[in-house]
C-alpha cells in the first residue's frame, strides 16, 4: 500500500503535481501499471484468466498469482502478475483466456497485454497474426496464431488488449484471447492487466484523454514523435516503466508536435509514454524501445 502513495508523491513532486486522477463517486482508475486510487469503497472482482480443464481451452492450466483465486480490484490495491502454465494440450486446439468482472452496475474499459515467454532460439513473424518458434537445429517447434495484432521484443511476444464492455448489458467477457497451438509442446502464458477504468459517469473535466494523439515510430530506437494534433499549452511528456517508475520527462510549450529523444540509459523493453496538461492526463500509449 505504502508504495502506491510513494509513487503518487513522486509524480506530484516532479511533474507539476500531476495526480493519479480520482473521478466522481463511482469511478476509479488503475494508473499506469497496477496502481489504484479511489475515494469510494467499491470493490470489483475480476476472474484471473482461463479455466482449468475447460472444454473451450482444450488443455489443463494452472492459474498463479493469485493461485486459483479471482483478481480483486479495490482502492489502493496492487494488482499482480498472473500466469497460465499449460501442462498439456491437444494439437490444433484453441487456447482461450478471458477476464471477467462480477459487478453489475458499471462499464469496464480494459487496456492490457498478454505475452508469452519461451526458450526457442529462432523466431519468425509470418503475418500480423502468427508467430513461429524454432529450436537450435532449425526445426519448427511451435506456431502461435493470434486473433489480434501482436508485437515482439527479444524472446517475448506481446498481444495487446483494448476492449470495453458493460456487465449490466449481459456481456461478461472483458476480453477473449484466442491462440491456436499447432504443436503439442509445453507453453507458459503470462499476462498483466495494464489499466482498468471503472465508471458510471465520466467527467471529462477531470480526465481529459485524447485518442487523437499519435506516437511513432513504434518500436522506437532513438527518437519518438508525438503528434498532438492541436496545441494544449504546456505539455509534459514522460516515460514510465512497467513498475510505475518515471524514467524521463520533458516539457513542451505551445506546440502540436513533439520529438522526444529516448535517453541511452533506458534499456530495451515495454514502456508507457504519458502526456499530461494542466494536471490532467490526456493520453498514454505503450511503446517498445529498441536502442
Amino acid at each position: 500500500m505504502r508504495e502506491n502513495f510513494l509513487f503518487i508523491s513522486y509524480l506530484e513532486e516532479n511533474f507539476d503535481k500531476i495526480k493519479v486522477f480520482i473521478m466522481k463517486k463511482g469511478f476509479l482508475i488503475i494508473f499506469v501499471i497496477f496502481f489504484i486510487s479511489s475515494t469510494s469503497a467499491q470493490t470489483y472482482t475480476f476472474q484471473s484468466s482461463g479455466s482449468n480443464d475447460s472444454a473451450e481451452n482444450g488443455f489443463k492450466s494452472l492459474v498463479t498469482s493469485p493461485v486459483g483465486a479471482d483478481l480483486i480490484v479495490s482502492n489502493n490495491m496492487q494488482v499482480s502478475l498472473n500466469s497460465l502454465q499449460q501442462t498439456s494440450n491437444t494439437t490444433g486446439q484453441d487456447m482461450i483466456f478471458t477476464i471477467k468482472a462480477s459487478n453489475s452496475s458499471s462499464t469496464f474499459s480494459v487496456d492490457g497485454m498478454v505475452w508469452r515467454y519461451f526458450l526457442a532460439t529462432g523466431i519468425t513473424l509470418e503475418t500480423d497474426t502468427k508467430i513461429e518458434f524454432y529450436n537450435t537445429s532449425g526445426t519448427l517447434i511451435d506456431i502461435w496464431t493470434l486473433s489480434a495484432p501482436f508485437s515482439m521484443t527479444g524472446n517475448t511476444g506481446f498481444y495487446d488488449i483494448k476492449d470495453i464492455f458493460s456487465k449490466s448489458s449481459g456481456v461478461e467477457n472483458v476480453h477473449r484471447m484466442d491462440v491456436t497451438i499447432d504443436t503439442g509442446s509445453i507453453n507458459t502464458v503470462d499476462f498483466r492487466i495494464e489499466s482498468i477504468t471503472i465508471n458510471t459517469t465520466l467527467n471529462i473535466g477531470e480526465f481529459e484523454k485524447s485518442n487523437s494523439i499519435t506516437l511513432f515510430p513504434n518500436p522506437v530506437k532513438k527518437n519518438i514523435n508525438i503528434n498532438l494534433n492541436k496545441q494544449y499549452g504546456d505539455v509534459n511528456s514522460m516515460i514510465v516503466d512497467l513498475n510505475g517508475k518515471v524514467l524521463f520527462s520533458t516539457k513542451s510549450m505551445n506546440t502540436d508536435f513533439i520529438e522526444m529523444e529516448i535517453p541511452a540509459s533506458i534499456k530495451n523493453g515495454i514502456y508507457l509514454i504519458i502526456i499530461s496538461n494542466k494536471n490532467k492526463i490526456i493520453n498514454s500509449n505503450k511503446v517498445i524501445i529498441k536502442n
